[in-house]
């Protein structure tokens, strides 16, 4: 399902989602994209990235109790794809993206210290490129 501006794929699974499983202080990964079918099939909590993935911690360095990241991600700052000021948790390695298996480095971050092979902008709110499996891109279909 493309999304209104047809750039990119909206979820319509929990299983598409890089964070889908994990649940972070309450957040949980998934899809929250409207587009589910049946509607089951996505348990993502609110704030979402471009791609309707749940972003997975926000506010991840707030030392609220229980706020980390999962294995293999960090908590980083980022306004487009994290949303305003939310920080969320971004691959550091491609073991980091349990679906697409490619993390999209930021060098003015340089958050990966493993393994990077993901490329390009297209890539959800854990930094995890868009491809299939998971989400492509709208002008690659």
């Amino acid at each position: 399902m493309c999304n209104q501006a047809h750039d990119f794929c909206l979820c319509t699974s929990d299983a598409q989602c890089n964070g889908a499983g994990l649940d972070i202080a309450g957040i949980k990964g998934g899809c929250n994209s409207g587009h589910c079918n049946p509607q089951s099939d996505c348990t993502g909590a609110q704030a979402v990235d471009s791609a309707g993935c749940s972003i997975v911690g926000p506010f991840c360095n707030s030392n609220i109790a229980n706020q980390a990241c999962p294995a293999n991600t960090t908590c980083e700052m980022d306004q487009a794809e994290c949303g305003g000021q939310n920080q969320c948790c971004w691959c550091t390695s491609d073991t980091g993206c349990p679906v697409s298996h490619a993390c999209v480095n930021d060098t003015s971050k340089k958050q990966c210290t493993g393994t990077c092979s993901g490329t390009g902008t297209s890539y959800d709110g854990m930094h995890c490129q868009l491809v299939s499996p998971g989400i492509p891109l709208c002008t690659a279909q």
